[in-house]
């Protein structure tokens, strides 16, 4: 039970690196607006799942020449019959995450690319005051990835710096990963509850104007209050 357990928080860490690395693939091909980094991600995703297959394949074919070759007959006919599908459909089951995860993100980036783009517009009232500004789409799609990711980088940044300090000197590689989008969607939240209350009161609105300009404003505010604390901290340090 407890072998099963480890390899259920195996597969679950691991799953979760590579959402890790496919959504980083996805912010930088947003800020740098090259949509080929999800592509090339996405196709080194297959190119691990075929290895795998084969390596697995492999396996199985080893195995029941063994169990042939040892005399376990039933077993072999089993194997054969019901074995082979079996172990086929679990590893394909298992496998469906981590090609669904670039395959989601890839097909993202290539709907915002193809989406219609328009001007920058401003709404008025009937007093001609502008009371909401519209900007492009893309462009609010890249100062959402901008800033989440200097938040991002800053909380890298606070992780490298201590190192040698506990708990962090027992991080693993897939930590350095992980660890910081955790910070930062933890960061982002905080920030968003303490601005959506604000104009809940203001404006009776929680998500104000709308909710892609709520979370830049709320990625920026977080993005400039947390690159002071990192400097202060750091020049603290030094």
């Amino acid at each position: 039970m407890n072998n099963i357990l480890i390899l259920i928080l195996v597969y679950i860490s691991y799953l979760l690196i590579w959402s890790a690395v496919n959504f980083l693939g996805f912010i930088i091909s947003i800020i740098f607006k090259k949509p080929q980094v999800m592509k090339v991600i996405s196709g080194i995703s297959q190119v691990v799942i075929y290895i795998l297959d084969l390596i697995i394949g492999i396996g199985l074919i080893i195995y029941i020449i063994s169990l042939l070759l040892s005399g376990q007959i039933l077993l072999f006919i089993i194997m054969i019959l019901v074995g082979v599908g079996i172990v086929s459909g679990l590893i394909s089951f298992l496998q469906l995450p981590f090609s669904f995860i670039p395959t989601f993100f890839e097909t993202k980036i290539e709907s915002m690319e193809n989406e219609p783009d328009y001007e920058r517009a401003e709404i008025l009232d009937k007093d001609n005051k502008v009371i909401e500004v519209i900007e492009p789409e893309k462009k609010l799609n890249r100062q959402l990835a901008i800033y989440f990711g200097v938040i991002y980088a800053l909380q890298l940044f606070g992780l490298l710096r201590n190192l040698n300090e506990y708990p962090y000197s027992t991080y693993k590689f897939g930590d350095y990963l992980v660890m910081p989008f955790v910070w930062t969607f933890t960061l982002i939240l905080f920030f968003a509850i303490l601005i959506g209350i604000f104009y809940l009161f203001k404006h009776r609105k929680f998500f104000y104007p709308r909710k892609k300009v709520f979370l830049i404003k709320t990625e920026k505010l977080a993005a400039i209050i947390w690159s002071i604390v990192t400097g202060i901290v750091f020049l603290l340090s030094l």
